[in-house]
């Protein structure tokens, strides 16, 4: 997969879990396999088994940049989250040993309208500029908790919020925001089918988010499973909005089907209308 995706152009690779550090050997194995030298390589962890050792060998294998997940400033609030003692201790102490080991550290926020301008999402954010880290914030979805969507989704508001400390901290970083605009405004738009969730068991999803699935990399060559998610009208027009979590009309009629999951996605073919796809 990882000699189609170099072929297509794809310059990015991102192993996310749930926790990666939890198979080393695996790990690195799929390390071996991919040949980060070729992308730009990174992946998402809890922090709580990233020691030393391990973001020295992770910075070996060509590792670019490592995300790590941090739910509060609060230690006590974090760890109640995570459900373990002593992980925002090593979440914190993660940071610093990427950082070391001359990898990108990368602060992991996840954003929705219930903690978006509060002291408690601020405190985050300023920690992160401190330490020079780049913040990295993934708006909240309202997987399987479609009745509380509006608590859930940013709101307009929110979304002005968050344009508005873009440009006030400039460390902030989300996959709908132009990464080259030194002015910190522009808009790149949601990157359905342009970034690919591949799961385990080889189905690809247009987003991590949207469980919408438009091939099987076991079954069909990467080149023509991207050409299909093109084919759909949705992933081929630009949309300045996340469709998963932001883009309410979306959400409703196509990304909250009972049951859908990573695991058990929904079909492209089954979900869309004849009229959404082109020839």
């Amino acid at each position: 997969m990882a000699d189609e995706a170099d072929e297509l152009g794809y310059f990015e690779f991102d192993l996310q879990g749930g926790e990666l550090l939890l198979q080393p050997k695996k790990l690195f194995e799929v390390l071996e396999a991919i040949k980060p030298e070729r992308f730009y390589m990174y992946l998402t962890t809890n922090g709580y088994y990233l020691d030393e050792p391990m973001a020295k060998k992770l910075a070996e294998y060509k590792v670019s940049r490592v995300s790590v997940s941090i739910d509060s400033m609060d230690e006590k609030i974090h760890d109640e989250i995570r459900g373990r003692k002593e992980s925002w201790k090593r979440a914190i102490a993660g940071l610093e040993h990427v950082k070391n080991a001359g990898m990108d550290p990368y602060l992991n926020i996840t954003v929705g309208h219930y903690n978006a301008n509060t002291d408690h999402f601020k405190q985050l954010l300023d920690y992160s500029k401190q330490k020079r880290y780049k913040t990295l914030l993934n708006v909240a979805v309202p997987a399987g908790m479609w009745q509380k969507m509006d608590d859930i989704i940013c709101d307009d508001n929110d979304r002005e919020y968050l344009r508005k400390i873009r440009k006030e901290y400039k460390n902030l970083v989300r996959n709908v925001w132009n990464p080259f605009d030194r002015n910190h405004e522009k808009i790149l738009g949601c990157t359905t089918v342009n970034r690919l969730y591949v799961t385990p068991i080889g189905d690809v999803l247009v987003c991590p988010y949207v469980h919408i699935k438009i091939g099987n990399i076991f079954e069909t060559p990467l080149k023509d499973i991207v050409n299909f998610g093109f084919r759909i009208k949705h992933f081929r027009n630009h949309s300045d909005l996340c469709l998963a979590g932001e883009n309410v009309d979306f959400i409703k009629n196509f990304n909250s089907t009972k049951g859908a999951s990573i695991f058990k996605p929904v079909e492209a073919k089954d979900i869309f209308p004849k009229e959404d796809f082109s020839e």
